[in-house]
């Protein structure tokens, strides 16, 4: 467990039309972050013979002075261990969600059911940390072999949308946050207060099965390590964290 200053997590996520939001600064906002794997991913793969890896991160944010709520980012992230790939391209095309299908129809039942690699929750805050929406987040392998996380809520206003987080070099998820989800309304921001996720998906490829993310080894220190990157207006922060692991 970290306790360091970051930014908040798919922040914006929550449409409020409600003037007068008072946004930390994100030098004054304080999380803390969990990467866990479950017992039975900590014994680790190899480069020859990958095994699935089940893993989550947990999210807590407040803020240093204790008022207002948490700042915004812009983009969001993501560094698996390095020991770790995350297999989207050897994902069945058929098995694939199509994010502009996805908001089109403003519903992820247009995904595919095995298409379906995890799930989570978001508490996102606005109006100065006064309102308060909880927003089921789920994820989905998409076309293009990268990560789609579909926020859905009905209140205080609906949210139906799938954000998708590149992957690049098969470790770093970069998410961006569109302009209208970070602020709807001039002068409307949203904020993280705590979020779990999850990613457990498996598929089978070529008698294989094959995680959404797989292990390839355990370093010497048996601890693999996950970094986390908040993108902001002015700068960005990284925080780690690790969870064990045994060849």
């Amino acid at each position: 467990m970290t306790r360091k200053i970051i930014g908040s997590l798919l922040a914006g996520a929550l449409l409020l039309a409600i003037p007068g939001i008072a946004l930390a600064d994100h030098e004054d906002t304080l999380m803390n972050v969990d990467f866990k794997t479950t017992a039975k991913s900590k014994k680790s793969g190899t480069k020859r013979a990958p095994r699935p890896a089940n893993l989550s991160i947990a999210l807590t944010q407040t803020t240093r002075s204790g008022t207002g709520q948490p700042a915004g980012s812009a983009a969001l992230n993501i560094t698996l261990p390095k020991e770790m790939q995350f297999r989207g391209r050897m994902w069945p095309r058929k098995l694939r969600c199509d994010p502009i299908k996805a908001n089109n129809v403003k519903s992820d039942s247009a995904c595919p059911r095995r298409s379906s690699v995890g799930a989570g929750h978001v508490t996102a805050t606005a109006g100065d940390g006064s309102l308060v929406s909880e927003i089921a987040v789920r994820a989905y392998m998409t076309t293009s072999g990268d990560l789609g996380l579909w926020l859905t809520t009905a209140t205080p206003l609906p949210i139906n949308q799938m954000l998708v987080g590149k992957v690049s070099r098969g470790r770093t998820i970069r998410i961006a946050i569109p302009s209208n989800i970070q602020q709807p309304l001039v002068g409307v921001k949203s904020a993280i207060r705590a979020l779990r996720f999850s990613l457990t998906g498996t598929t089978r490829v070529n008698g294989r099965t094959v995680g959404a993310v797989e292990s390839t080894g355990c370093p010497t220190s048996k601890l693999w390590t996950l970094a986390f990157q908040s993108v902001y207006a002015h700068g960005s922060i990284t925080d780690k964290d690790t969870a064990a692991c045994r060849r």
